[in-house]
Formats: structure tokens, sequence, C-alpha cells
């Protein structure tokens, strides 16, 4: 009986091991072979051998070219000191692939502690060590090019930066950002943007030394980190040739694309202690470049050093007036040449916070670079809607507001909502508010564009155009009857007395806007030669700084006549 459950055990123990999940050996203890006397079903089906073809045979059959010669020195050792020992290495099936095997080796004795056997257990982990490896790649390089990301970028340029300071050496950071990339993903879809990504990648390749670096830090973004740097000359040759490079065309598909880039250059000669500041400079040189023209490089310099300050400071205060409220508006009158009387009142924003100001120009510019300008532009139109209605209330003939509304905002998803609610406590009332939208926006024919537009003429707002970049798109808008007004801007005005041309194009605009019903207000008049020039063409309407300014509706409109006009 006690033979019978001895034997019943060892059955259902056998069983066991047979169906575990892992690959299971056992061998003898001799150190010529270690012959196998004995493999479970998952160690066949894991290496493909059948069992004729394992047993009697050395577990070395496992063993191929790639395996870690110094792993299979720390098994051999254990075996040797009779101890358990557990690795990674790769092992080989039968047809010749390679598979990452966990394995763990122990040592087996008998009742009297003699060594009889060893026993091991393998396990396929190869899907394991793939995703572990795709998980450690993905943190430090782009996927889509393999060039490494912005963290390891930035790990990079510290360390630099430490031996630059140790060694009184120099290096520079190029920054470099595609021109005009989104229209490629716009209109020709993603997968077309992805391979001139990887297309540019393979140039930057081409282009750099072993020793620097290369990173995509994000969208169509690139960063060149170009260390041991001896002379300025040499960065500037390689600035040429990305430009250059850049420049070649690129077939995709069908297509034959030709793009270009803007580059910024920055060295840790204009930095102190942070390193991070080197690539913020090269951010802000790459911005400048962009600015000029595109297609080209720009070095950081002291100029734009002060304008770094200068913004940064601009957006820390108006992260603050957002805070606390301090904002106020500005009015500047809209004159009717002749009668010299107030004609209507643009709305714009200033700021007053610790004794400190900005102007409406500035905290538009710094706020579209820094990602606040929907929370500012809505500040404005808010404060200017509510103030127009209370000066409404207590004035027999309204002054005409007009509020500038800026690309950004306008483009915003939640931008028609967001008007809508606040001109909800107004709905019921009549008004002469009109939004300065860029012309830009009207040459849009997308659907949401023009869902928009129908939304403000709804509340009944009315639309003045700002600026003449496509004068042919403009006046097809104007047939449509969805402009009131035309607002040029001081690219022409100032020079109405010199330029033959300017005043030509002002004097026809003069004539369209009375044939069509459209009023043309003539904006940035700083200089009353200006103003007499305007006249002299038959300029109705004029703004500009040689106009005095308000901060009060009523105060504006005491300061220029009572003889208002009904609309603009």
């Amino acid at each position: 009986m006690h033979r019978l459950n001895i034997e019943e055990k060892l059955n259902v123990l056998h069983r066991c091991v047979d169906a575990s999940i892992n690959g299971v050996i056992i061998t003898k203890t001799t150190e010529e072979d270690f012959e196998i006397i004995f493999a479970n079903k998952r160690f066949l089906a894991i290496t493909g051998y059948s069992m004729d073809e394992v047993l009697g045979r050395n577990g070395k059959f496992l063993n191929g070219k790639m395996t870690s010669r110094k792993s299979l020195k720390q098994l051999k050792q254990s075996i040797l000191d009779e101890k358990d020992i557990e690795i990674r290495l790769i092992s080989y099936r039968k047809n010749g692939e390679q598979f990452w095997n966990s394995l763990y080796v122990s040592p087996v004795y008998d009742s009297h502690q003699e060594l009889i056997n060893y026993i091991g257990i393998i396990n396929d982990i190869t899907e394991d060590v793939a995703l572990q490896n795709r998980l450690e790649f993905n943190a430090k390089f782009d996927s889509l090019t393999e060039l490494v990301n912005r963290q390891t970028l930035e790990e990079e340029i510290a360390q630099t930066h430490k031996q630059a300071l140790s060694e009184k050496s120099a290096y520079y950071i190029i920054f470099i950002d595609l021109d005009e990339f989104k229209s490629i993903n716009d209109t020709m879809g993603h997968s077309v943007g992805d391979a001139v990504l990887k297309s540019v990648s393979g140039r930057l390749k081409s282009i750099s030394r072993n020793l620097d670096m290369i990173a995509r830090i994000g969208g169509d973004e690139f960063v060149m980190l170009l260390k041991n740097v001896s002379e300025k000359a040499d960065v500037t040759k390689i600035a040429e040739r990305i430009i250059e490079k850049i420049s070649e065309p690129i077939k995709v598909n069908n297509h034959t694309l030709q793009i270009s880039a803007s580059l910024g250059i920055a060295s840790n000669h204009h930095a102190t202690y942070d390193p991070d500041e080197v690539l913020r400079n090269a951010d802000m040189a790459m911005y400048k470049a962009k600015n000029s023209g595109r297609n080209q490089y720009c070095y950081f310099n002291d100029e734009l050093s002060d304008n770094l300050r200068q913004r940064q400071h601009a957006k820390s205060l108006i992260s603050l007036s957002l805070l606390g409220d301090h904002f106020h508006l500005i009015y500047q009158p809209i004159i009717e040449c002749e009668e010299q009387t107030i004609f209507a009142a643009e709305a714009k924003l200033g700021l007053q916070v610790n004794n400190q100001t900005l102007a409406h120009g500035e905290i538009f510019k710094v706020s579209d670079t820094s990602g606040q300008l929907f929370r500012v532009n809505e500040i404005l139109v808010s404060k200017a809607v509510r103030s127009y209605f209370i000066n409404s209330k207590n004035s027999h003939v309204p002054i005409p507001l007009l509020i500038p509304i800026y690309k950004n905002y306008f483009k915003h998803h939640d931008f028609s909502k967001n008007v809508g609610q606040i001109f909800a406590d107004y709905a019921s009332q009549d008004h002469l508010i009109y939004f300065v939208l860029p012309d830009g926006l009207l040459t849009d024919d997308e659907l949401e564009t023009r869902s928009k537009i129908n939304t403000l003429l709804d509340l009944g707002v009315k639309i003045c155009l700002c600026n003449l970049s496509n004068s042919f798109a403009i006046l097809r808008n104007m047939d449509e009857k969805i402009i009131s007004a035309i607002t040029v801007t001081k690219a022409l005005t100032k020079n109405t007395r010199d330029s033959l041309i300017d005043r030509t194009i002002m004097e026809s605009l003069i004539k369209i806007g009375r044939q069509l019903s459209i009023d043309i207000i003539f904006s940035g008049v700083d200089k009353n030669q200006q103003l007499s020039a305007l006249r002299d063409i038959g300029a109705e309407l004029i703004t500009g700084r040689v106009f005095k300014a308000s901060t009060s509706l009523a105060v504006l409109k005491e300061h220029y006549s009572q003889h208002c006009q009904n609309a603009i």
C-alpha cells in the first residue's frame, strides 16, 4: 500500500511537471556530458525538438553564436559550485530561430545530501524583452524618425554644458523648424507629412558629424547639437548645408514636394549656468529667422537676448493680470475727417500691475506666442461688449464700437460658444458692435469658418475687415454683403504723400467703398502730415495716435463731439 502511494505521488508529480507552462529538463551530474534524462512537453514546444532528439544530449545544443559567453561562463561556474542560478540569454530553436530564454538551473540532492541531478527550467520571454526594448527605445527616441527625443537631447545638452564649462570649450545648438509644414499635413494627409519628416531626418543625419546629436523634439521641429566646435564659421557652413539639403525636392508617392526651413543658432557663450537657456536662445533665434522671411538662419545675439527677457517679463505680467483682472479698456477714436467729429471707437486692452504697464499691441503679440491669447482676447471682447451696453443706456446716440478679433481666438473650437455666452445677456438689444477680423479668415472656404461668421451675424455683430493681403477675395466677400467696413493699416497710410502706388490704391478703395456702402477706415495715422495727405485724397474715416485716446467712452464722446452718427 505504501509503495502504491509513492507511485501515485510520482505519477501526479510527473503530470504536474509535464503540464507546466515552463520548459523543464533534468540532467545527470557528470560534468563531461550533463546528459538530459527528462524533458517535459513545454520544453519540446519551445525548442522545436522531439523527445528522441533531446534525451541523452547536453543542453549546449540550445546555444549559438549570439549566446552570451559571459552568461555561459556564469552558468558553468554555478554548476561547479553546486549553486542555483537565474540568467537571461539568447537560445536557439531547432529551426535556427533565436529566442530570449529565462533560464533557471538548480542542483538536486538525495536524502544523504549527495548531488544526484540538475533541474533546468526555461521560459520563452522574447515578447517581454521586445516590449521592454520598445519602451526603452520610446523613452529615448522618436518612434517615427528614430532620432533622439527631447528628453534625451536635454540630458545630452546638460552633460555637454557641464563639460564645456570645465574645459572652457564651445558648443552650438541649431534649432530647425520646417516652413509651412502644416499645409502639407492638412492638404496631403499625415502619411505624406510623416514621409517628409523621415526624409528630413535622413538628410540631417547625412550632414552631421559622428560626435553631433540630432533630435526631433516635436512636430516639425528638429535640433542639432554641435559639440567641440572651434570656429563659428564651421557652424555657419553646417547651417547653410542644412538649408540647402532640406530645400532639395522630396518625392513622396506620386508627389514632388519642395520645402524649406528656418534655423536658429545659439551657443553656450550667451548662457550662464542653465543649459536649457541655450536651447531657448536657439528657439528664439529661429523665430527671428522665420519672421525675417524664412528659409534662412539667424544667430542669437544680445539684441535677441534683451527681447527674450522683455517677452518673458511681459508674459509674467499677463499671467498676473489673468489671475487678478488687472486689464482695462482703452478707446481709440475713429474720426470723421471733414467734420472732425467722433464717428466710432475701437476698443483696445491695456494692463497695469505692480506699477508696470503693457500696451495693447505688446499684450497680444506676447499672448499669441505664449498660449494665452484665447483668454486675453475673450477678456477684451467681454469687457468691451459690457462697456458698450452700459454706455448705451446713458446715451441717446451710442458710439459704434470696433473690437479686434485675432486669428487664433477666432480659430479656436470654442469661439462661437464663447462669444454667444458674452452676448447672452444682451440678446434682445440692438447694437452697433463690429468685430475686426483679419482678412485671411474670410478667404477660407471651410464650413467651420463660414459657420462662425454666420454666428456673429445672427448676434447682430457687423464684420469689419482688417488688412489687405488678398484683395480679390475681399472684393468677392464685399459682393456677398458680409463686410460692413475695412480698416487700412499703417503699411499703406504712412506713405500716402510719398508713394504714388499707395495713394492710388487708397483712392481706389475709397471709390469702391462708396459704391458698395463699405466704410473705409484709415488707421495708423500718427502724424499731422499723414492726416493732411489722407484728407487730400478724400478719406472720410481716420484713426491713429494723432487723435487722443481715452479709458472712457463717455469722456471720449464729450471730448470730440456732441454729434455722433448712428452708424459707421
